[in-house]
């Protein structure tokens, strides 16, 4: 579902829970005799990884039974930087399918059934959360919704009315014309999204791939022909590479 590298090693987020890939020797050359070990961190169905900002060990997990944070321990030997659990967030327990980062120490909560959940944290990571659920009467689709962070802000998307926009002042959500309209809220779904580092931003929306490439005035171009022979029903998860050149995408066909 989610796949996200944490420098030495990667990880991936199953139904079957969290994995951690890495080679036996990290910056061995392919071939170079390397072996890859996989080890199982959470067991519970694991939906989206999601780093936390200006913090290399910690990373945000969504569950099929809410939030929870990873740590990565220092360590030597066999098995050296372990993932593990460090929190789980018990007012929290809806199906987490995507998370972002908003403005300040909150995040914004996917869900897979209804609505979007926002989450501050005034005392920090370690102390109390507060948790604001947005549905129907705030703007949005009486459906799942998805969240991304991209070009500097919060993508809100719904897989069967495209795009939304979260005014903070009014608390409401409406029609993101920032892709054009026909991504606007209200038209074409869309269910992925990812960009890569040169500010390109995929996505998938329903059965097909696009590539919006930015422009002048904060304006995009879409491009779906280098993308049209890609025959994938749903992409979950969009791995742009570390350097622009490519990306992975993890899909049922």
């Amino acid at each position: 579902w989610s796949l996200l590298s944490t420098g030495d090693s990667l990880l991936a987020a199953t139904s079957e829970g969290v994995y951690r890939i890495r080679f036996s020797r990290p910056g061995a050359p392919p071939g170079g005799g390397e072996s890859v070990i996989i080890r199982h961190i959470t067991a519970q169905p694991a939906y989206v990884l999601h780093r936390v900002p200006g913090d290399q060990h910690r990373v945000w997990l969504g569950t099929g039974g809410g939030l929870t944070s990873l740590v990565r321990a220092p360590g030597t030997g066999p098995n050296p930087g372990q993932w593990k659990i460090e929190r789980r967030f018990p007012g929290i327990t809806r199906e987490i399918r995507t998370i972002a980062h908003g403005t300040g120490n909150c995040l914004w909560l996917g869900t897979e059934t209804r609505g979007v959940l926002h989450v501050e944290f005034p005392g920090g990571l370690e102390g109390k959360v507060n948790v604001s659920v947005y549905s129907g009467k705030h703007g949005l689709p009486g459906e799942g919704m998805r969240v991304f962070n991209a070009a500097g802000r919060v993508w809100f998307a719904s897989k069967s009315y495209g795009l939304y926009t979260f005014d903070s002042n009014a608390r409401r959500f409406l029609p993101d014309t920032r892709l054009g309209d026909l991504f606007a809220g209200g038209s074409r779904g869309v269910y992925t999204i990812a960009e890569d580092s040169r500010g390109r931003i995929y996505m998938h929306s329903k059965g097909h791939n696009f590539l919006a490439v930015p422009g002048e005035n904060h304006t995009y171009r879409i491009l779906s022909q280098p993308l049209k022979h890609m025959p994938v029903e749903q992409v979950n998860c969009i791995y742009p590479s570390p350097g622009g050149q490519s990306a992975w995408f993890a899909a049922h066909s």
